[in-house]
């Protein structure tokens, strides 16, 4: 998934898109949603991380 996101951002932005977009049109699964972004943001920090190391 980290290399999807360097080397293909705009999928990696669509994808986040279509999620935003399911997450506000169906009830009942923000809290799963919400988990997600945490999980997704935790690995946008490690890939911060790693990218500073490179």
């Amino acid at each position: 998934m980290i290399f999807q996101q360097l080397f293909n951002p705009q999928k990696a932005m669509l994808l986040n898109q279509i999620e935003e977009r399911l997450a506000a049109s169906v009830t009942g699964l923000n809290r799963l949603f919400g988990e997600l972004y945490d999980i997704r943001r935790q690995r946008m920090k490690r890939l911060i991380d790693i990218i500073s190391a490179y």
